[in-house]
């Protein structure tokens, strides 16, 4: 009984130590703590699309930080224009504040949580395990100025939506009406 005793402790100890590592490591990596459950980070990254003036792409990430598995809402979506593979993907939108109204307003006129995807499937979303919503150069988009605050909203079901941190506009494109495209 004792050893079975010490065995538990040992084994809540190591739980609670690797609790604190996955929370410090989340704080180094986006500043803020996960919560307990489903949460949305946006992961920066330097990237060339060929886009004069944008050297980022954003990219939302869902991850579940629950103790059980859940279960979310993806879509298969083509990798890229000219190539015949696919990548599994969560819905998202992006948001771009206004600061005249303080409120968070879709860049697309609404929220579109089917994300155009017209036969979404779902998909289970063990503990630690995550999910891309695919990169996108935002900063490209006519609507952004340098110094606005942006953020992806993210929609692992038709009922949820969960929100990034936000991120600022930093770069616009140095040359207007070049048409660019996404990677979806």
């Amino acid at each position: 009984m004792r050893i079975a005793k010490k065995t538990a402790f040992v084994l809540v100890c190591f739980l609670v130590l690797a609790c604190c590592v996955l929370e410090l490591v989340h704080i180094t990596r986006f500043g803020h703590f996960a919560p307990l459950g489903l949460h949305a980070d946006v992961i920066v990254r330097k990237a060339d699309y060929g886009i004069p003036g944008i050297s980022k792409v954003y990219e939302p990430r869902l991850s579940n930080f629950g103790i059980a598995p859940e279960t979310v809402m993806v879509c298969r979506v083509k990798e890229d224009w000219d190539s015949a593979s696919y990548v599994i993907e969560v819905g998202n939108s992006i948001e771009k504040w206004d600061p005249k109204s303080k409120k968070w307003e879709s860049i697309f006129g609404g929220s579109d949580k089917s994300f155009g995807c017209p036969h979404p499937t779902a998909k289970r979303l063990w503990p630690l395990q995550s999910l891309s919503g695919g990169e996108v150069a935002a900063a490209g988009y006519d609507i952004f100025s340098i110094g606005d605050h942006a953020r992806f909203v993210v929609f692992p079901d038709i009922r949820k939506a969960i929100p990034t941190a936000p991120f600022l506009i930093d770069e616009h494109q140095t040359v207007e009406g070049v048409p660019f495209r996404v990677r979806q």
